[in-house]
């Protein structure tokens, strides 16, 4: 997910049968991402403070919670100083491309709208997705 996705999350958009994240609002309009056995783990055990709708509320859970400086920091904590949560979602499409899965896939599985967008970023960068 694109970083304003994940903390945009509301409580409502994990679809645990189906293993995915119905998302109502993206950068590319609704949209249905894979989620993990372990993350699907983990948000089974979130509770609902103050009943708010997102997964993870501001402070006065009447809104989602800006998580860029928190995400920064983890990143540092990690190591990972000059890699933004960009990087994630390239890594993830390249290692995608490397398994064998199509450019329409990986254009899904990371919410990406179709139209080369993929394509476009691998033939100038043949390791890189954007």
């Amino acid at each position: 997910m694109r970083r304003s996705e994940a903390s945009g999350l509301r409580r409502c958009e994990p679809d645990f049968g189906a293993k995915c994240f119905r998302l109502e609002k993206t950068k590319t309009g609704r949209s249905m991402r894979p989620m993990g056995s372990a993350a699907a783990d983990w948000f089974k055990t979130l509770t609902r403070p103050n009943k708010a709708e997102w997964v993870f509320p501001n402070r006065k859970a009447n809104g989602p919670a800006d998580l860029k400086k928190r995400i920064a920091a983890l990143f540092n904590a990690a190591g990972l100083h000059d890699a933004p949560a960009q990087t994630l979602r390239r890594t993830f499409a390249t290692s995608a491309a490397i398994l064998g899965y199509s450019e329409a896939t990986i254009d899904d599985m990371v919410g990406n709208a179709r139209g080369g967008v993929t394509a476009g970023t691998m033939s100038a960068s043949p390791t890189r997705f954007s």
